[in-house]
């Protein structure tokens, strides 16, 4: 990994949060761990499984906006 977290490869998966079941999109690292929640908005532009690099992110107010790229 380069500076943190530019060059981390994620990829898309499925996960269900609370008691009524509904899932969503999440990035995940390679331990299997969330970075981040896919907005439902943007949700039908990723499948599971897709994988993705971070290229670029900033953080502000302890919360962290990244920019990724698709791996083929």
């Amino acid at each position: 990994m380069i500076g943190g977290f530019l060059g981390q490869k994620l990829r898309v998966e499925q996960r269900y949060f609370g008691n009524d079941a509904s899932s969503s999109l999440v990035f995940e690292d390679e331990r299997g761990h969330i970075f981040g929640v896919i907005p439902k908005k943007h949700a039908l532009n990723w499948q599971v499984g897709e994988q993705v690099v971070i290229r670029q992110a900033k953080g502000s107010d302890g919360n962290l906006s990244a920019m990724v790229e698709r791996v083929e």
